[in-house]
């Protein structure tokens, strides 16, 4: 009994991990009057920046710039009073600028999800006709990629074969993509590819809600045909 409940234990730490996903951009004031205060404090006003959760990062830009700077990288146009904290925030104060406005900023934060489980690596095609189409609505019409049905809260995905694992905001893919390993899949499209090559063959796996409600899915544990959950070898 007692070495099945450490074996339980186990099995349990393999299958959960502590996800994490991006909030969407913020941009709740503007410069017209006193400056530009995108404080956490005051959008989790209009709404939870992350729900049951502090943000653990930041990142901010001038509205309709895609020049990211962080609390520690990057370069700000403006002298800020809060540069892109995930505790604060960002605050711009006209009063602290020669002779201009605030540039109008918007951030985005990164939160920590609720305990997820990883699905199996799914390798559903591959790049022979217009490219390696990998994409959630293609696999889910094969089946649920997630437990009970549930929405993946993100994917991790590497060329068939390796260890190179990429996300949609690290790792360096080796062909460029039309949809970057997102919740909603990957998507390399051949005719996208320099020089007339033909797009790697990848596989990917998703972040898994670990609470989801209803059935339990039958089938052995570590990805068989009627399992695609559970702890799978990287």
């Amino acid at each position: 009994m007692k070495l099945f409940l450490a074996a339980l234990v186990c099995f349990s730490a393999l299958v959960q991990i502590q996800a994490l996903r991006w909030s969407a951009w913020f941009d709740r004031d503007n410069p017209s009057g006193s400056g530009d205060w995108e404080t956490l404090a005051d959008q989790n006003k209009i709404r939870a920046v992350c729900p049951l959760s502090s943000p653990i990062a930041a990142e901010c830009r001038v509205r309709g710039s895609s020049a990211i700077f962080t609390m520690t990288s990057g370069s700000a146009p403006n002298v800020l009073a809060h540069r892109c904290s995930p505790s604060v925030g960002l605050v711009c104060k006209n009063s602290d600028q020669r002779g201009s406005m605030c540039s109008d900023y918007e951030i985005r934060y990164l939160c920590p999800s609720p305990l997820s489980v990883w699905s199996r690596w799914f390798d559903r095609d591959d790049a022979s006709g217009t490219g390696d189409w990998e994409n959630l609505s293609e696999q889910l019409k094969l089946g649920a990629v997630c437990p009970f049905g549930a929405k993946p809260l993100g994917a991790e995905c590497r060329e068939r074969g390796t260890n190179n694992v990429f996300t949609e905001f690290s790792g360096n893919p080796p062909d460029k993509l039309r949809m970057r390993c997102t919740s909603a899949g990957l998507i390399c499209r051949n005719s996208d590819q320099p020089g007339g090559r033909m797009c790697r063959d990848y596989e990917i796996r998703y972040s898994c809600p670990a609470n989801s409600a209803g059935p339990r899915p039958v089938g052995p544990i570590g990805g068989g045909p009627n399992n695609n959950f559970g702890p799978v070898p990287i």
